[in-house]
């Protein structure tokens, strides 16, 4: 929601100059822009900040054994396109080669405004070292998959299961105030 500076230093701790010069880079990025005015502060009048529709943008996409479905979004999460990719097999490379056809169409001409991709798949995934460790419905086991789809597209990916996607998303969109949370996955195959 739309903040002033004054705010996001008390909140912080940080010093108003030392926000200042940190949202100035913000702005000058597009990943923050200056809103109304609130007039009522006691002092000069503030120039309200919030997260910018149009700096930059995120890739998400959900691979299954048919397709792969992209949609880009911008930092306040509002979809922004989508697009559908057939896969030619499930081959590790032909995947790789269609999500990044995915994100290229549902970028458009905001390709070079991509912050990231993450890609969800069914499957036991090791996030941190970017390996499906398996996936039945791919028929995959250790494939590093991660590096694949970073060369093919050329930007930071972070890959996952659906189960923990969908958990994560969960909780980061204040639907639970939970530490802990199980999910269970229904579908082709069943996932927790």
């Amino acid at each position: 929601a739309p903040v002033s500076r004054a705010t996001v230093a008390t909140q912080t701790g940080l010093s108003a100059a030392s926000v200042t010069g940190i949202t100035g880079k913000l702005i000058r990025g597009g990943l923050v822009v200056e809103t109304e005015t609130v007039r009522d502060t006691g002092g000069r009048p503030a120039r309200l900040l919030e997260l910018g529709l149009d700096g930059v943008f995120a890739a998400g996409v959900r691979l299954s054994p048919t397709e792969a479905l992209a949609v880009v979004v911008d930092l306040r999460g509002g979809v922004v396109s989508t697009h559908r990719e057939s896969l030619a097999s499930t081959d590790p490379a032909d995947a790789a080669e269609a999500v990044g056809n995915a994100v290229r169409q549902a970028a458009g001409g905001k390709l070079s405004q991509l912050i990231g991709v993450g890609v969800t798949l069914s499957g036991i995934v090791d996030q941190a070292s970017g390996v499906v460790r398996h996936s039945g419905a791919l028929g995959w086991a250790d494939v590093s998959f991660q590096v694949l789809l970073e060369d093919v597209l050329g930007e930071a990916v972070v890959i996952d299961s659906y189960a923990n996607a969908y958990a994560r998303g969960l909780l980061f969109d204040g639907s639970f105030t939970v530490s802990e949370l199980l999910v269970f996955s229904v579908g082709m195959s069943l996932g927790a």
